[in-house]
């Protein structure tokens, strides 16, 4: 097919819209003369079936009144007269449909006349048969002016049904002429509106593949892009002036806590907004224009801080050149929870550094009131009183130096001894100190879950933490209570080690010590 500039298939469709009111036209002209020789066609039989219905009435008029003649009965008097009357009406309605027909007319009004004659010969063999007698009604039905007016009422009834057949031959001619007339235009226009549609269809093909090809490049660029938005670990969300959602990536839904939202290019910021009472994206609304009257407010478009459940966001945003921002969110929990992490390490540093040196110092003058007792020991061999005292002095040093090196593990400064152990059986052991420790008022209960794991822990360092939070416990009830230890099975993943930093996600015992 021939290549077809633009301008000539305005020209071709230019035309084709000129011939199309010229085929309406002639098709509508060739419905009406069909339409009319419908028409004529129904008209021919309804006034057929008119004349039929007079020649019946007046036959079912003459079977009541032989019936009669014969029978002497009033019933079959009154069905000829019911026939005689409908015989009647049966001539309006031919009136009617012959009405435009000044021919057909005249035929039903001579038709009329002698039916009125025929009616007066029946009715008066009916009056006959009882006055002179049957033979004198049968004379009356079977003279010879009987005859010549039923030979009349049958020829008029025949002159009706020829004129009709006669009027539907020569209009269906005409009809059937018109028609041809018609469909052979029509067709000259249909093959000629063929060509110029077939000539635009190509025309159209062509474009079609050219827009094709442009919307499938589109829909690349639009792949590529959502794919570089889905790549970056910020959160972007692009909206317009008037606040719809022109694209967005999923770290921006993540971020908000909202993944399996549904936003699409119909969705808006007010749709947004209006989630959870506008708590999620109520911020929003400083990243879009406002109007004040017939002016145009800018969007403030500062950095803000905020948290959303238990991330730590920082969201900014810049102007598109058509109008709209893009909005930008970063997820700063990570940095955050390390630089805690870190000041937390840092001071708990000093604070074993300090720790440090007071222990070694503390365990120096425990050295030497050690030594100095050791040595009283022989100069009051002979005084039983001063002895126990003694004895209670070196156990104070003892304490002491368990204190110093508890001081000294935390400081880091003496190296721990992990081995994998049971702590049912360390709390087991320890339970035993610590009813002694604690006294009557302070009831333990010790809750050991069935099948604990071995765990890699310095076995006195759990010791000392759990006499040094029973204490503490005890310290705080001073009128009695209840300390519940409790070992159990612990799971830690990656969501809870994602927000404690200290932690890596695995297999733990917990060890709980719970007081009233």
């Amino acid at each position: 097919m021939p290549s077809l500039s633009s301008r000539s298939a305005f020209a071709i469709l230019i035309i084709l819209i000129g011939l199309l009111p010229v085929g309406l036209f002639l098709l509508s002209q060739s419905r009406v003369a069909i339409s009319k020789s419908i028409d004529l066609v129904v008209h021919t039989d309804q006034v057929l079936l008119a004349t039929k219905q007079v020649d019946l009435d007046v036959i079912q008029a003459e079977s009541g009144l032989r019936g009669y003649l014969l029978t002497r009965e009033d019933m079959r008097l009154e069905f000829f007269r019911r026939n005689m009357a409908e015989t009647y009406q049966s001539l309006v309605e031919l009136r009617k449909l012959i009405g435009d027909n000044p021919n057909q007319v005249r035929r039903v009004d001579d038709l009329q006349a002698l039916l009125d004659r025929r009616f007066t010969l029946m009715q008066d063999a009916a009056n006959r048969v009882i006055s002179e007698g049957l033979p004198a009604a049968v004379n009356v039905l079977t003279n010879e002016e009987t005859m010549v007016i039923n030979a009349a009422v049958r020829r008029a009834l025949d002159a009706i049904g020829a004129e009709e057949q006669a009027l539907l031959a020569e209009r269906r001619q005409a009809s059937e002429e018109a028609v041809s007339g018609a469909r052979l235009v029509t067709l000259t226009l249909f093959l000629s509106s063929a060509v110029g549609i077939i000539t635009l269809l190509g025309f159209y093909i062509r474009a079609n593949a050219r827009l094709r090809r442009a919307e499938e490049a589109l829909a690349l660029e639009n792949t590529l892009l959502q794919a570089t938005l889905e790549s970056c670990r910020e959160g972007i969300l692009a909206v317009s002036e008037d606040g719809r959602v022109l694209a967005h990536n999923g770290n921006f839904l993540d971020h908000f806590g909202c993944p399996d939202l549904a936003i699409d290019g119909t969705s808006t910021v007010d749709q947004l907004r209006a989630l959870e009472g506008g708590r999620t994206f109520g911020f929003l609304s400083d990243f879009l224009p406002t109007r004040q009257g017939e002016r145009t407010i800018s969007p403030r478009l500062r950095d803000t801080n905020m948290s959303v459940g238990k991330r730590s966001l920082n969201v900014y945003g810049s102007q598109l050149s058509g109008g709209g921002s893009v909005i930008v969110s970063f997820d700063e929990t990570t940095r955050i929870q390390a630089e805690a992490v870190l000041r937390q390490s840092q001071k708990m540093d000093a604070i074993g550094h300090l720790t440090g040196g007071i222990a070694h110092d503390f365990n120096n003058m425990l050295q030497v009131v050690g030594t100095n007792l050791s040595l009283l020991e022989r100069d009051i061999a002979g005084n039983p009183s001063a002895l126990q005292r003694l004895k209670n002095a070196e156990a104070g040093v003892q304490r002491g130096a368990r204190l110093t090196r508890q001081l000294l593990a935390f400081a880091r400064r003496l190296p721990l001894e992990p081995r994998p152990v049971n702590l049912g059986r360390i709390l087991l052991d320890t339970t035993a100190l610590l009813r002694q420790s604690l006294g009557e008022q302070i009831e333990i209960e010790t809750i050991v879950a069935g099948g604990l794991w071995n765990t890699l822990v310095d076995p006195g360092q759990v010791e000392n933490a759990i006499l040094n939070m029973a204490i503490n416990a005890r310290d705080a009830m001073l009128e009695g209570g209840k300390l519940t230890i409790e070992l159990s099975n612990a799971c830690l993943d990656e969501a809870y080690a994602a927000h404690h930093m200290e932690v890596r996600p695995g297999q733990y015992v917990m060890l709980a010590i719970t007081d009233t």
